[in-house]
């Protein structure tokens, strides 16, 4: 199955201003062949894991909430409107303090033929 891109010149909307937390849901917001935008919603005392496999650099920007961020042996903490970048390949995990929100943008490497 191939993946349906966002068309340009979208407007999607990252987070409501007056969406409480329970109504949220983590969700692609923006595809394209380059670039993922996605909104991730993490639980209290939750965490969130990966093994670095992402193919691009990428940006984790709090949105609500606290996040503990940790990559490269080093643990951040993350507050609203703080934003992480990670080089492509990096494992990392975020683990949510309190309810938080999440957007992460991947910029995908082009594949070279």
């Amino acid at each position: 199955m191939s993946k349906r891109f966002t068309e340009s010149n979208t407007v999607v909307s990252a987070l409501a201003k007056e969406a409480e937390y329970e109504t949220l849901s983590s969700a692609d917001l923006i595809q394209s062949p380059h670039l993922e935008v996605m909104r991730l919603v993490i639980p209290e005392r939750q965490t969130v894991r990966t093994d670095g496999g992402s193919s691009g650099e990428f940006t984790v920007q709090c949105l609500r909430g606290t996040i503990n961020f940790e990559a490269a042996g080093r643990q951040q903490v993350l507050q609203v409107g703080d934003l992480a970048f990670l080089a492509s390949g990096q494992p990392h995990a975020m683990h949510a303090v309190e309810n938080s929100v999440a957007l992460v943008t991947i910029c995908r490497q082009a594949h070279s033929h």
